[in-house]
């Protein structure tokens, strides 16, 4: 048997801005690079604010949602996807709801009142289509637009109200339901 001494040399990337985030795998320069460019995508992604991309969401694989830098950047590469590459890809167009919030999460993250909430159509009878999305008292009836068109771009199930975290944001009138939006406080 003989025994070999091997010495090897990593390079390891590390974030500028956020230290303790590093990778030794040349794909995650990157994500990198976008998120030292991008510093509040850190907070959207660690702090428990965004309800779309916080640590734990839904909108990541179970194996992102603890603090390693390998889960983080996860949640970046997931965010900087939604974000960049989507659109510039042609995948979809800057306006699709998935791509929407993501740059919404950005821009809004330190905006007073940013939340997250789970966003509700309801039939009458049933709870339909949903999705979590961030927003702002000021922007809430935004949220709620988007989420409507975005529902109502599949089948129609005639919503009577939209609903976040199951309370009722925004009732919907007319002879088929859907088609009319009242909002509160708008004549």
């Amino acid at each position: 048997m003989q025994n070999h001494t091997v010495t090897r040399y990593e390079t390891i990337y590390t974030s500028s801005v956020r230290p303790d985030v590093s990778s030794t795998d040349q794909r995650d320069i990157p994500v990198l690079e976008w998120a030292d460019a991008h510093p509040i995508a850190y907070d959207v992604v660690t702090k428990k604010k965004s309800g779309v991309w916080r640590p734990g969401s839904s909108t990541y694989l179970g194996c992102s949602s603890g603090e390693t830098s390998s889960a983080i950047l996860f949640r970046l590469r997931t965010l900087k996807h939604y974000v960049d590459e989507h659109v510039a890809q042609g995948l979809v167009g800057r306006d699709n709801i998935f791509c929407w919030r993501a740059r919404f999460s950005l821009e809004h993250f330190n905006d007073k009142g940013f939340k997250g909430g789970f966003f509700q159509e309801f039939d009458g009878k049933y709870p339909r289509g949903c999705i979590d999305l961030d927003y702002t008292p000021e922007t809430k009836e935004e949220a709620l637009d988007r989420f409507h068109a975005w529902c109502r771009s599949g089948y129609d199930y005639g919503a009577k109200e939209l609903w976040i975290d199951k309370k009722v944001a925004r009732k919907l009138v007319g002879t088929l339901a859907s088609t009319l939006i009242a909002r509160p406080n708008v004549r």
